[in-house]
This record gives C-alpha cells, structure tokens and sequence, in this order.
C-alpha cells in the first residue's frame, strides 16, 4: 500500500488516469515540431513561433497551484476533469487559431490545464490503497512517455493543426473517467506535512528539483553536444528521438519492479548508472550512444520518486504540490546552468554539467534515504522538531 489512506480508486478512473497522463506527455510534446509550422502559416519570427514552449510552463505553475484551491472545494474527480477540459479546449483553440496570437492564447488554457493535472493525477494515484498502485504509477508515467512519442509522429503524417485537435479529442475522452476520480478526503490532499517533517520535505523537493533538471538538461543539450562530436544536425535529431524512445521503453520496463523494489532503492540503484553514462559521453564516438542510454537509466525516478514520496508522507497530499514546483523549477534553471557551463567553458564541457548534476541528485537521493528509508514497510519517523 503506497499510502495509509485506505481509500480505493475505481477502475474508470485509474483508466483516466491513464489516458490523462498520456494526452499531458502528447501535449507537451508537440510545441517544438510546430514552431516551424507555426512560422511559416502565420509568419512569424523564429522567436514568436517559439514563444508557446515559454508561456506553457508559466501558466503550468499556476495550474499547479490552482489544484490546491480547487481540490479543497470540490473535490478530486471534479477539480481533475476540469483541469482536463481545460487543457482539451486550449489544444483544440491551437488547432484551429487563425493567428498566432489566438494560438498563444489558447496556449494559456493548456499551460493552465497541464499544471492542474501535473499536481493532482501525481498527488492521487499514488496514494491509492491498492497492493499494485505502485506498478500503476510506473505504467501510467510509461503512457506520459508514449504520448510524448507518439504525437510529434502524427504531426509529422498529418500535421500540427490534426495532432492538436487529437490530443483535445482524446483528451475529452478522458473527461468522464476523471471525473470518477475519488480521493481519501480533500483536506488529505492539500494538507501540509507536520511541522516534523518539513525538512523531509525539503529534500525531497531538492530531489525533483535535480533529477528534472538534470533530464530537461539532458535532452535540451544532447543534439548540441552530439553534433559538436561530429554527427550531422540530422543525426543529432535522431539521437535525440532514440533518447526519448528508450526513456518511455525504460519507463514501462522499470514498472513492475515498483511492486518488488522498495522505490528509494530504485532511485539510489539507477542514478550512479546516469553518472556513468553521461562520463561515458565524453569519449566522441559512444557520446551519442552513451546520451540515449542514459534515458533509459533516468526513466523509473520520477515516478518511483512519487511513490518515495507518497509512503513518506501519506497523510500529506500537499507535498506533492511541493514537489512538483521543485520539479518545475529545476527543469527551468538547469538547462540555462548547463547552457551557462557550455558558453564559458566550451561545448565539450555539457556532460561534465550533467554529471554534475546527476551526482547531486544521487546526494540528496541517500539524505531522503536517511531521513525516511527506502519506502519499504513502515516509514521511519522523522526526527523531531531540531530542522524548522
């Protein structure tokens, strides 16, 4: 059981839970194929076509925080549809906007969607009192993935304005599934931790704060440093592609061990695996293979870092609110970091970031360890209150 809560999910909405995170990995997935698409429909400049990819995080932060308002008023099953419904209209908004800046805003509607079903689907699921939820967690990340694969492969068949309107299509199918959605009482979902156990908290929050940041980085920074190695720009993209192919493949596979593996433990297990790839990356000719590898070792710590979390704090659903602007904020800051490293050290200097921060993420992974175990059986207490 991930969580003490008690309280069983019903089948049609662990189905929506499903295809909510695939229509969220699809989504977010599709705004670095369309800037081309968009420049060239609604001539624009290159920084306007890219401008959708920076204004859906913004919004996805206040979505994430907009959970916690809505959860505690109307409940989980609601406060997840409309978040869905949300993001359903934005993507149609994009598909059919006659302007780019109709498709910015529609844009807003998605960020906002994405941010309320980023923080509630994490904050619910795991906390189901079903002996295989922690499984469930793996696989409905691996859906996150495949979605993310998938759509760029529609919109490369049919188009930017088709690959939008499935991702609404589908994402409307999920709606009456959501709305299934119970949870162990509102106040549970949004409560805080103890005063105890905010310095738990915080390093869990430093965990997906490093570990996102060191994937956002990763995959921001691969085609650059692949092609610096000597591979076509085209070559690159592919790699890239392999990267997110074997992160979502890693994703399915690692799934069955969350309901054998205590989820601490996994984390702890594949993180020196990523330091040992992207070191392995700066040799040129296993630089690329090295990168992909590394997509597969990364993938089960998220979510099984949400299971960690869950078991660490069950009473506390707030903390997933925490977790997920720490996530955000990494993805956000290590990137440019990297990038900073890259520009006044030169390009040969990316994995170097990386490792760097794949080997924090490892630090704080083994002081989560410390503070709570590994999420096998009872949680160990937290120490008293010597931290805040």
């Amino acid at each position: 059981m991930v969580g003490s809560t008690g309280h069983r999910l019903p089948g049609s909405a662990i189905a929506g839970g499903f295809l909510g995170f695939f229509v969220s990995g699809a989504v977010i997935s599709l705004y670095g194929p369309s800037a081309p698409a968009f420049r060239r429909i609604f001539e624009v400049t290159e920084l306007t076509s890219g401008l959708p990819a920076s204004v859906h995080p913004l919004l996805a932060f206040a979505g994430v925080l907009s959970w916690v308002w809505v959860v505690g008023r109307v409940g989980p099953g609601p406060s997840l549809s409309a978040g869905m419904v949300v993001l359903s209209c934005g993507a149609i908004g994009v598909a059919l906007a006659p302007s780019m800046p109709a498709v910015l805003g529609a844009v807003i509607l998605i960020g906002a969607g994405f941010g309320v079903l980023a923080n509630g689907m994490n904050t619910v699921f795991p906390r189901d009192s079903h002996p295989r939820t922690a499984v469930r967690v793996g696989w409905m990340h691996g859906a996150f993935g495949a979605g993310a694969v998938l759509l760029p492969l529609v919109f490369s068949l049919l188009g930017h304005r088709t690959a939008f309107l499935l991702v609404g299509v589908l994402g409307f199918a999920a709606v009456p599934l959501l709305r299934t959605t119970s949870g162990p009482t509102a106040t549970t979902l949004v409560a805080a931790p103890p005063r105890t156990s905010r310095r738990t908290l915080i390093w869990f929050g430093l965990l997906f704060a490093t570990y996102v940041g060191m994937e956002a980085a990763t995959h921001t920074w691969m085609a650059t440093y692949i092609e610096f190695r000597g591979a076509t720009e085209r070559a690159a993209a592919q790699w890239t592609s392999g990267y997110w192919l074997l992160f979502t493949i890693g994703r399915f596979v690692f799934a069955p061990l969350l309901g054998r593996v205590a989820p601490g433990r996994l984390v702890r297990m594949v993180l020196p695996v990523v330091v040992a790839l992207l070191l392995l990356a700066t040799i040129p000719a296993a630089a690329p293979y090295a990168m992909a590898a590394a997509g597969l070792a990364m993938a089960p710590i998220f979510p099984a870092g949400m299971v960690w979390l869950a078991r660490a704090l069950p009473g506390a659903g707030g903390a997933t609110t925490v977790a997920v602007l720490a996530a955000m904020a990494g993805a956000s800051v290590s990137p440019f970091l990297v990038g900073s490293l890259a520009t006044a050290a030169g390009t040969a200097s990316i994995p170097a970031g990386l490792v760097l921060l794949a080997t924090g993420c490892g630090a704080v992974a083994h002081q989560v360890r410390n503070h709570v175990g590994d999420g096998q059986g009872p949680v160990a207490p937290t120490p008293p209150a010597r931290d805040l």
